[in-house]
């Protein structure tokens, strides 16, 4: 069955209604591309390898892509079961282009998907538990912050990290989240529980129109309302697939359409503040 946001309720919440906690949307209503433009002149520059240590001493490593800007927002990136860094090969590129900073992490609960190695997984001699990669995104968060530089992290999980990531909302340094494809990987935890303390801000989930009536549905309408007018957000689109992949063109045909959820996203968390010019005032971003 699909949800759909009635003109009624758009309306309420217009004229001051109770907000809406979330919304489900489904592939009829895509929306239209966001009409901030892709940032000009923006030059992307050659990955960097970057590692930093996890708690208990593990190296992970992790690819930076940055551009000409000098960005105030950092996208951390973490990957699904048995991938690596490479699953976000053509997403950064994306990220790039709007001017943001992006991270993309090697978990030691990954592999070699995309034909590329896993630097951190290749470390161990048997395979890491799901569970096992929270240290590395809990240092990957820390190196962000120890960075000085970026005011808004934002933590971009897929499939079994999607999941992880919401064990991270209490993060102070995190401004939002996408989960890509969350569900319940953990056999001794409820990921909907955790979904319960998802209320600081709102927060997108992408899922294929088969996950949006699975574990990622349950995931979403634990959240609680973010503050703010603002609703977390369930999207899903025909021919989307599982993960952070189904924004990534080379491998989703309906990537372009996720890819505008994701813009429209950026765009809401983008902070607005007072800037005064020639006696008045006006509203910019950063």
């Amino acid at each position: 069955m699909r949800f759909f946001v009635s003109l009624a309720l758009l309306g309420c919440v217009l004229a001051g209604c109770e907000k809406p906690k979330t919304v489900i949307q489904s592939e009829d209503q895509a929306p239209p591309e966001s009409s901030r433009p892709v940032r000009r002149n923006v030059e992307a520059r050659p990955a960097r390898e970057v590692t930093f240590a996890a708690k208990d001493g593990t190296e992970v490593f992790a690819d930076l892509f940055t551009t000409n800007l000098d960005s105030r927002w950092l996208v951390v990136l973490f990957h699904q079961a048995g991938s690596n860094a490479a699953e976000y090969a053509s997403i950064a590129p994306r990220i790039a282009a709007l001017g943001l900073d992006s991270l993309a992490v090697d978990l030691r609960s990954g592999g070699r998907l995309w034909d590329s190695d896993n630097r951190t997984a290749s470390k161990f001699e048997s395979p890491q538990p799901y569970e096992s990669s929270l240290p590395d995104m809990e240092a990957a968060l820390d190196w962000a912050a120890a960075q000085g530089k970026y005011s808004r992290v934002v933590a971009w999980g897929s499939s079994y990290s999607a999941s992880l990531t919401l064990k991270l909302v209490a993060r102070p340094e995190v401004a939002g989240m996408i989960l890509s494809s969350p569900g319940e990987y953990f056999p001794n935890a409820s990921v909907a529980e955790w979904a319960k303390a998802a209320d600081r801000f709102p927060i997108l989930i992408t899922a294929s129109p088969e996950e949006a009536e699975d574990d990622e549905k349950a995931i979403f309408e634990a959240m609680p309302p973010p503050p703010g007018p603002a609703p977390h957000r369930l999207v899903h689109h025909e021919g989307g697939i599982h993960g952070a992949s189904t924004a990534d063109p080379d491998r989703c045909e309906a990537a372009d359409r996720y890819w505008s959820d994701v813009r429209g996203y950026f765009e809401l968390l983008r902070p607005r503040r007072p800037v005064e010019f020639q006696g008045a005032t006006r509203t910019t971003t950063d």
